[in-house]
């Protein structure tokens, strides 16, 4: 154990700047707790996430389209503002992700006409937004309601 503090000392160390400290800080106490509020002051900061967090609070109604694993860090910018996640599998319909917010189809954006629908798809899954973005606006779904996360 006292070889292992050791070694964290000896990186945290040799980081050169506070922001870098910060991070470090911040990470190895997620991996010592799991403790989700420390990835989240790391997110709190980038500038990625300021703008979506003003694009969430600036729309009255905001759904989630995809619940795979982007859709937990995209949930917790804002877990007060959506309205629903939508998710093309079925197999996840009328399951609460979080909070008391249920995976629904995309047919579910019918009621909600004035909804922005943020895309949460990994970065290896981009490929996917294209076909999202189609089908959402196929539905009818106005291109500037649709944000890609």
């Amino acid at each position: 154990m006292e070889l292992q503090s050791q070694v964290i000392r000896d990186i945290h160390d040799h980081l050169q700047d506070d922001e870098s400290k910060f991070i470090f800080g911040n990470r190895l106490m997620y991996s010592i707790t799991g403790n989700r509020s420390y990835l989240q002051v790391i997110i709190d900061k980038l500038p990625e996430a300021k703008w979506l967090k003003a694009e969430i609070e600036h729309s009255e109604e905001n759904f989630i389209f995809g619940a795979g694993t982007r859709c937990r860090d995209l949930y917790y910018l804002a877990p007060d503002k959506w309205a629903g996640i939508i998710d093309n599998d079925e197999t996840k319909w009328g399951k609460e992700f979080s909070g008391g917010v249920t995976i629904v189809p995309p047919k579910e954006l019918y009621a909600h006409p004035h909804a922005k629908v943020f895309l949460s798809v990994r970065r290896n899954l981009l490929r996917y937004q294209d076909e999202i973005v189609r089908q959402l606006t196929d539905m009818g779904i106005a291109p500037q309601r649709i944000v890609r996360v």
